[in-house]
């Protein structure tokens, strides 16, 4: 079972609280020393959470937001103008006739929010969005719009005894949760969403008997422990989470449940950061590799030291594997010891024993074709993930790229071995249980072009441009897929399309210039690119691709002429 923090007494109940396990510094004083701009973001982020919380389409004023994760993405928010007036009237009339149990109440509003913005100190930027973290202060604000629309309610039918406007207002007012079902209740429906459990189910069938797993953090560890404890699949695969590697009540219960640790308790207890200014060769258990601290930091963290040490008593008894989840940063430099299985990276002896597959980023890997076609192809489920009904946030969506990774490098292995049936059966898979978007059909139309299948590579990138709307980036890689395939009025259409969707972006402009250039109609090139220019009138290079341009149009109108 998991004792999640260990709070079995004191010492470890303030730890618990104060969150040590995401680091070790105090709360109370970090709070002190601001991560990210207290008004301009943490508080922003509240009320931004604050707000989508009771949405409403009338009166319609947004705010402009933005997303917390690293790419900042701008959101319109609606102001709820309503529930807010609800809420504030409430919030009045409740410290008017019930002050006693008003206080209480505000108390825990502005503890839930403002003083949760305060503690937490949440720095710039987080893995996810945090909406989570303030639903008390959503929830108080709710009972308090529930006083306002009974004290309503109450006035018109006793007051001004108008039961007719009562129940009128009545109706109206259960429009607002009607309406909070109806906008919520896709994104919230469960029925047929089996992806945590088969992503977690995929992870641990993926290892041998009594294997090691090295997990990242939460999305890749708690569905685990939900199938190994509540469900009794793959109990025997040992789940070692990193983020809470680097805490001492974890690794005492990893120890205590079989993990081969190699120290005492008492130990357990002195094992902290170690200072490490620069690479070091380290060898254990027969591997030899440079072991660096993390970038921007000349300290190894617990987890580096565990896992290290964990390897060396292991002495190869136990299959170790690293869930694809791990950053590279968190396999410490083992990667020329890793060969990827599918969704996991086993731990080899040596760092020749697979092939290499080349993959994103110009990055060679070991991979084990024959094992991971075995699991990609015939053990993993994927129940959900190509179902339109079952909602799929951004962070479902980025957890199921992990798939698609998988499938490309496999793909890719089978392209580098020279198998093209092999390659064609893992695309069809790749198809049938994957959900299509435009990148998707990009990948296929790349891959059939690879194979010789021109004609399927065409089809593909025709389901990519319908799929491809008014996304400028995706209009951009597929119109310059369509001139690859050789597909030329297809590109002219899509170079068009995106400088009619980006009409202040340069890569229509230019990727429909090239191609007419290539062409060699110099004159339809040169018309392209002096549209650019009053969007970039102090660029030199613009500039002086026109004027070549021009004079190239020139040279061909003249020798048209002479001839």
């Amino acid at each position: 079972a998991i004792d999640e923090n260990n709070p079995e007494n004191l010492r470890n109940f303030i730890a618990f609280l104060q969150r040590k396990q995401y680091g070790a510094e105090n709360m109370i004083f970090a709070m002190f020393n601001r991560k990210a701009p207290l008004f301009g973001y943490q508080i922003a982020m509240f009320i931004k959470y604050f707000l989508q919380q009771f949405p409403l389409p009338f009166p319609k004023v947004e705010l402009i937001f933005h997303r917390v994760t690293e790419d900042h993405t701008p959101v319109q928010v609606a102001v709820p103008f309503i529930p807010l007036a609800l809420g504030f009237v409430g919030m009045y009339l409740h410290g008017k006739f019930d002050s006693k149990r008003f206080w209480p109440f505000l108390i825990l509003f502005l503890l839930a929010g403002f003083g949760l913005v305060g503690y937490l100190n949440m720095a710039d930027p987080q893995a996810r969005e945090r909406d989570y973290f303030f639903v008390g202060a959503s929830g108080i604000f709710a009972i308090w719009m529930g006083i306002a629309a009974s004290a309503l309610l109450y006035y018109l039918g006793k007051r001004l005894r108008l039961p007719v406007a009562a129940s009128a207002l009545g109706i109206l007012f259960l429009t607002i949760p009607v309406n909070f079902l109806i906008r919520n209740y896709h994104s919230h429906d469960r029925t047929g969403n089996y992806i945590a459990y088969d992503y977690a189910y995929n992870l641990l069938q993926s290892c041998e008997p009594n294997a090691i797993l090295f997990t990242n953090g939460d999305n890749d560890t708690f569905p685990l422990w939900c199938l190994q404890e509540v469900y009794g699949v793959r109990k025997d695969v040992k789940v070692v989470n990193l983020s809470l590697l680097n805490t001492h009540w974890y690794i005492k219960q990893l120890k205590h449940n079989g993990v081969p640790i190699g120290l005492s308790d008492r130990d357990i207890e002195r094992v902290s950061v170690y200072y490490w200014p620069k690479p070091k060769e380290v060898k254990v258990a027969g591997l030899s590799w440079e072991l660096s601290a993390p970038k921007g930091f000349n300290l190894l963290r617990v987890q580096d030291i565990m896992i290290v040490r964990i390897i060396r008593a292991n002495r190869w008894r136990l299959p170790i594997y690293f869930a694809v989840t791990v950053s590279e940063m968190n396999k410490i430099g083992l990667d020329e010891y890793l060969a990827m299985e599918g969704m996991v990276f086993r731990l080899l002896r040596n760092k020749d024993r697979y092939p290499t597959v080349r993959v994103a980023g110009n990055r060679e890997v070991q991979f084990h074709t024959e094992k991971a076609s075995h699991n990609l192809l015939e053990v993993y489920q994927y129940r959900g993930v190509k179902d339109p009904k079952v909602f799929k946030d951004w962070n479902t969506r980025k957890l199921l790229g992990n798939y698609k990774f998988a499938f490309l490098v496999l793909t890719e292995a089978y392209l580098e071995n020279g198998d093209k049936e092999g390659a064609y059966r893992t695309m069809k898979k790749f198809q049938d249980v994957l959900s299509m978007g435009w990148a998707e059909y990009h990948t296929l139309a790349e891959l059939c072009f690879r194979m010789g299948n021109e004609e399927e590579a065409k089809s593909y990138l025709d389901q990519g441009l319908l799929s491809a709307r008014d996304n400028p980036r995706a209009v951009g890689y597929l119109a310059a897929l369509a001139e690859k395939l050789g597909e030329r009025d297809k590109a002219v259409e899509a170079y068009r399309r995106l400088i009619s969707v980006a009409p202040s972006a340069p890569d229509g402009y230019y990727g429909l210039a090239m191609l007419l250039k290539k062409e060699g109609d110099y004159r339809g090139a040169l018309h392209v690119l002096e549209k650019l220019i009053p969007f970039y009138p102090e660029d030199e290079q613009l500039k002086k691709e026109v004027e070549l341009l021009r004079q190239n149009a020139a040279a061909q109108e003249s020798l048209k002429r002479v001839k």
